[in-house]
């Protein structure tokens, strides 16, 4: 799931587990196609019994993963 920086879910990635390269593409676009304006995003990823979460930057020209 992806959510703004005020904690709201703006988008919810779903993996149906056929793609090999474990690859998922996201065009930043939120639930309802809306892109998404510049700024900090949290991330949470659920694999298994596994939470992996982070926050990531959009940028006019890219996207920036900060590690904590």
């Amino acid at each position: 799931s992806i959510y703004n920086i005020l904690g709201q879910m703006i988008f919810t990635l779903k993996y149906n587990g056929t793609n090999s390269q474990n690859l998922i593409v996201w065009d930043l676009k939120n639930t309802f196609g809306q892109t998404i304006p510049v700024g900090v995003y949290l991330y949470r990823i659920k694999v298994q019994n596994r939470n992996i979460s982070g926050k990531f930057i959009v940028d006019i020209n890219s996207i920036d993963i900060v590690k904590n």
